[in-house]
């Protein structure tokens, strides 16, 4: 009995010690927004990198990604007077998509909502050709 006690106790502290040393590895996946508006020194490096490509870009800003979607947005389908618009996210796209961004690219998602009725439109801006998609409806 003693012996397991001592080799469970072993195993804790060394997954304690593995687990202290880990490092949150940057998901390529995830929404870039607020990593890129920190000051570089509170980045790690994926998003060091990230944020200057952003800065080089077409669409270096969320209100400029808002104004190019709403214009997207107005065209198809429409916006009515129920409806708001605000800039959720900003992620690299994983694949390419024909006259709108190549894998690797940022773009933006604007979402549109209707007051106290949830998401009524999605929108994607590309960083690099300054192309709107409304994808909903």
């Amino acid at each position: 009995m003693k012996t397991h006690a001592s080799i469970l106790a072993i195993a804790a502290v060394g997954l304690f010690a593995v687990a202290a040393e880990l490092r949150p590895i940057p998901y390529y996946a995830d929404n870039l927004r607020d990593g890129v508006a920190k000051p570089s020194d509170q980045q790690d490096d994926f998003t060091k990198k990230e944020a200057e490509k952003l800065a080089k870009s077409q669409v270096p800003t969320a209100e400029e990604a808002a104004k190019l979607a709403l214009g997207a947005f107005l065209k198809q389908p429409g916006l009515d007077a129920r409806e708001s618009w605000r800039v959720v996210g900003l992620y690299r796209i994983g694949r390419d998509v024909t006259n709108f961004a190549k894998a690797d690219d940022l773009i933006w998602e604007i979402h549109i909502t209707r007051m106290a009725s949830g998401v009524s439109g999605v929108v994607w801006v590309s960083t690099t050709t300054k192309s709107a998609k409304v994808l909903f409806p």
